[in-house]
């Protein structure tokens, strides 16, 4: 009997989790449809299947949540360790639907530890092989190792293409629009067919099935009608691109330079105009983070970014609250300054940042306190997850090194 409890204690996939996932997919149902107008039906013949590893593009925060509707059993999300540290939700997720914890731009070996005995019991997994909510509407990198765990875990893997959202909520803005989104299963890999496929060949097929851009110029325009369209988008289209100043700010539906006026406006099916181009927010964003990179190659000891903010150190079980702070950034590292104390980083210090939401950068240090910065509506996170990128990999002008990895 006591053995039979133990195991018991062990497990990772209970059934009190199918109650909680009909009921979880019963409310999302009407989140979706409300918030994204997504339109989304179980799969018939996915009924008798399974388990699966199910794969899907990050568009907006909630949007692996959209896989519940194409299965009819439980799945168990790969998501950010912070769900894990904000106190009566997070014993409510670990209870009812088992998160797997994984911290954010960090390799964690105890996360692919739990998915492979999810796996052996019989669970479904849910991953976005991102990891980072998209920032421009392109699919962001897609890490190799993606191939590997696919071959480890060894379930039949479902590759879903997830389109709108981005559209109707951009990671950058303030204010949502109305707009039809959608969901397609683009691929199927059976276990037999994942046998003669190498780690290599299975990212390969990942990658290509989970491109996706959310906006091209030679496609059928859809409108995504919402106020104050452009709102928040200084938060990726920090700098100016003609008088190169860290000086972009928006109001209603147009992007400003308080330094020299020049002037972008958004549109209702998310193009981004001035008077000589129209972009896809991608477009822009590459174009303006080459600008800035030239620029920074030009800023000597004084280049200094500098904004207001409010810190949390983040724990294992909680977050810890340590006040309004200004965190300052220059080529030498990162000090974020208290009333009656200072935290300095050098960039040698630390794993990684990484954003969080809408306006928080992750700060990851090798050692010492994990801090989450938390930024005002209008102020950029993006660009200092860009001027890091920028010194860590000694001031090169590559692009490909620059941007959510």
């Amino acid at each position: 009997m006591e053995t039979n409890r133990i195991k018991h204690k062990n497990r990772e996939v209970l059934k009190r989790h199918n109650k909680y996932f009909k009921f979880l997919k019963f409310m999302m149902r009407f989140y979706f449809k409300k918030h994204y107008q997504l339109k989304a039906r179980e799969i018939t013949k996915l009924r008798k299947g399974g388990p699966y590893l199910m794969l899907m593009n990050h568009l907006v925060a909630p949007d692996p949540l959209a896989m519940l509707f194409m299965v009819n059993k439980p799945v168990y999300f790969v998501g950010t360790e912070l769900l894990y540290n904000l106190g009566l939700p997070s014993k409510i997720i670990s209870h009812g639907v088992n998160i797997i914890a994984k911290s954010k731009s960090v390799s964690d070996s105890g996360t692919i530890k739990k998915i492979l005995r999810i796996a052996k019991e019989g669970g479904n997994i849910g991953i976005t092989p991102e990891g980072n909510i998209t920032y421009d509407g392109n699919t962001s990198n897609i890490n190799e190792s993606i191939g590997k765990l696919a071959k480890v875990i060894n379930l039949d893997i479902l590759i879903f293409n997830n389109s709108g959202m981005y559209l109707a909520n951009p990671r950058w803005a303030t204010q949502k629009r109305k707009g039809p989104s959608n969901i397609k299963l683009v691929k199927t890999i059976t276990k037999e067919e994942l046998k003669s496929l190498s780690s290599d060949e299975t990212y390969q097929i990942i990658k290509k099935h989970l491109q996706h851009n959310e906006l091209k110029h030679d496609e059928k325009r859809v409108k995504y009608i919402g106020n104050k369209r452009a709102e928040g988008l200084e938060r990726l289209i920090f700098f100016c691109p003609r008088c190169s100043y860290i000086a972009m700010y928006s109001k209603d539906n147009n992007l400003k330079c308080r330094h020299c006026n020049y002037t972008y406006y958004y549109d209702e099916y998310g193009f981004v105009k001035n008077e000589d181009h129209i972009y896809t927010h991608a477009e822009l964003e590459r174009f303006v983070i080459s600008k800035y990179v030239k620029w920074l190659n030009f800023q000597g000891g004084d280049f200094l970014i500098k904004d207001f903010g409010f810190a949390l150190e983040n724990l294992p079980k909680k977050r810890k609250k340590l006040g309004k702070c200004a965190i300052l950034m220059s080529e030498n590292g990162i000090n974020v300054s208290f009333k009656n104390n200072q935290v300095f980083y050098t960039y040698q210090d630390l794993i990684g940042i990484a954003i969080q939401g809408k306006n928080k950068i992750l700060i990851y240090p090798k050692s010492g306190m994990k801090l989450i910065i938390k930024f005002d509506d209008y102020v950029s996170p993006y660009k200092y997850l860009i001027t890091y990128q920028f010194y860590v990999n000694n001031r090169t002008d590559d692009l490909s090194k620059y941007g959510l990895f």
